[in-house]
């Protein structure tokens, strides 16, 4: 059973750190130096709340947890950094980590390996490429748009959406059947939100993209894992990943002129009130499963379409 204890302290834990890195870049001249410290706290508080956690990890990597936290996210982090750098092609490495995330986080597993022999695997050659790439190009179209609303919406509101997306995908993941795999969601959605209240406080602006992406690859990991490797249902991890997609409602003719703080308030509301509806859901099959039999359709319509590994 998940100790709500460790959890809250894992939240402290990452909050606390990833703001007082966030509070230090504040005083840096460099706005491109503040938004690669802030990526970093984002980092280094996420890395100590899983700790806090009690994640355990195994070099060389053997489950999904480790290529995560020792495959996915350096690279993440390393992208992010260049990405920066980039200017107007800060798209290429956000693709290089999109293209590969899937392949990393389902590699060795029954979907891409022969584990009980030749012929073995759930999915053919065809069928996997299908899959990851379909999968890497919604991480990839999802955390390009979201970095383009923070051009329209400001990259603070964008990171808050995200922060409520992981902690809502944290509980679902771990209503889903895999506490272990919902963890790390908690330590993620206090980095962000602690960086974004950061930089309120310091009034600094920073490139918030990096962060942002960083972000929606974790939250992308973490529901990937809830899917493949628990119980979480297709329709319950796209609608979490798209979440704060939502907020480009603001941008809309008849709400465009609305003062900011009404924008800001409604964008960050809808990505809320999805975030709520699907831990309702999911606390409904919970309850069910544990009263009962496993029912045998995915509980929210779309896991059984092309068969996603279930």
């Amino acid at each position: 059973m998940p100790d709500p204890v460790r959890i809250a302290a894992a939240v402290l834990v990452a909050g606390l750190v990833a703001g007082f890195v966030t509070l230090i870049a504040g005083r840096v001249r460099s706005a491109n130096i503040r938004s690669a410290v802030a990526v970093l706290g984002v980092v280094i508080g996420f890395y100590l709340g899983c700790l806090c956690l009690g994640v355990k990890l195994h070099w060389p990597p053997r489950e999904d947890q480790d290529r995560f936290l020792w495959l996915l996210v350096p690279l993440a982090i390393t992208m992010e950094l260049i990405a920066l750098r980039c200017g107007r092609w800060q798209w290429l490495p956000r693709l290089l980590t999109a293209g590969v995330a899937g392949w990393i986080l389902l590699h060795g597993s029954i979907y891409l390996s022969d584990l009980a022999g030749p012929g073995s695997r759930e999915w053919s050659t065809g069928t996997a490429v299908l899959v990851v790439g379909g999968l890497a190009a919604t991480l990839f179209v999802a955390t390009q748009l979201l970095i383009l609303l923070a051009n329209h919406t400001g990259g603070r509101v964008v990171m808050s959406s995200v922060a409520i997306a992981c902690g809502g995908a944290a509980v679902t993941v771990m209503l889903s059947g895999y506490a272990t795999g919902g963890q790390p969601g908690f330590p993620l959605a206090a980095t962000l939100m602690a960086v974004v209240l950061a930089s309120l406080v310091t009034r600094s602006t920073f490139d918030a993209s990096g962060a942002t992406g960083l972000g929606m690859t974790c939250l992308f990991a973490i529901l990937l894992c809830g899917r493949f490797f628990g119980e979480l249902s297709m329709s319950h991890a796209a609608v979490l990943l798209l979440a704060p997609l939502c907020g480009w409602a603001v941008t809309l003719p008849w709400l465009r002129t609305r003062p900011a703080f009404v924008r800001t308030g409604l964008q960050l509301l809808l990505t809320t009130i999805l975030v709520i509806v699907v831990l309702a859901l999911a606390q409904q099959n919970f309850a069910a499963s544990s009263a009962g039999p496993a029912p045998t359709e995915d509980a929210g319509g779309l896991g059984d379409y092309m068969n996603f590994g279930k």
